[in-house]
């Protein structure tokens, strides 16, 4: 028996083409101004950095003390890392949630009751879907980031930006699918948890950072933003943070065989 239904993914490859697509060409838009404008502002980096040092540290704070924002790769970091990190979230978030809990809320699933094709399959190819979305997404946005990079300096650091985009990749894989896990939790139809968790994920990291406490410095192993920060990629010094992309592969998991074992026995109709 197939796992996967095709016309069930293709449907929703379709219904989500369009949002794909606005998300994608917004956040390269946002990409080009910033690669763009950097020659621009490149010979105040350094009256900047002056100025941000006269502040005891401020510069720990945004991370400027290790990223070298007098070049490109570092103000792309600083820059445009965040806005991709955050936007891409949100948008892995929205994806996850609706994928299942949509089908509820519409009611929808009442269509699908009637046709030969079973939880299993439903689950599965929804979860195909989420996947899919979210590595084209990030495919498309690593080439124009790369070939916007290229143009303004041809002797960046390939593969330091391929890796960042990498890590990103992967933590809107887990954001994506945590959202989608979760929405099945909920006794209603729950389409608002993925923003929800994207944001408090991002904001809850950022307190993280600005308290810099050594007691509380732990909770970032289990915050996915902390192995895609451009400051541990796009550093002088690459420091990606491994235990925390282990940690994040082992919970999303959980939640993935969780929510497929309740999806399971959901009252859905």
């Amino acid at each position: 028996m197939k796992i996967i239904n095709t016309t069930i993914l293709s449907t929703e490859f379709k219904r989500n083409l369009i949002s794909t697509a606005i998300w994608a060409a917004s956040i390269i838009l946002y990409i080009a101004l910033i690669v763009f404008m950097f020659p621009f502002f490149q010979e105040t980096m350094s009256e900047m950095m002056d100025a941000f040092e006269a502040i005891p540290g401020l510069n720990e704070i945004f991370g400027m003390d290790s990223l070298p924002i007098t070049e490109l790769i570092g103000f792309y970091g600083l820059e445009a890392g965040v806005i991709i990190l955050l936007a891409g979230a949100i948008y892995s978030g929205i994806l996850g949630s609706k994928a299942l809990a949509k089908e509820e809320k519409e009611e929808t699933i009442e269509f699908l009751a009637t046709t030969p094709v079973n939880r299993k399959q439903i689950y599965i190819t929804k979860l195909l879907m989420v996947i899919s979305s979210i590595i084209i997404l990030n495919v498309i946005i690593t080439l124009f980031s790369t070939l916007f990079l290229v143009i303004v300096d041809p002797g960046i650091e390939i593969g330091k930006v391929l890796l960042f985009h990498s890590a990103i990749t992967i933590m809107h894989l887990q954001i994506g699918l945590m959202s989608l896990a979760l929405s099945i939790m909920f006794k209603k139809p729950s389409t608002g948890v993925g923003a929800i968790l994207a944001l408090g994920l991002y904001l809850f990291y950022t307190v993280l950072g600005i308290m810099d406490n050594a007691v509380l410095n732990f909770l970032e192993y289990f915050i996915p933003f902390s192995y895609a920060d451009p400051v541990s990629v796009l550093g002088e010094t690459i420091d990606l943070n491994f235990i925390a992309l282990a940690i994040g592969g082992v919970i999303t998991s959980l939640l993935i065989f969780v929510s497929y074992q309740k999806y399971k026995i959901k009252d859905l109709l």
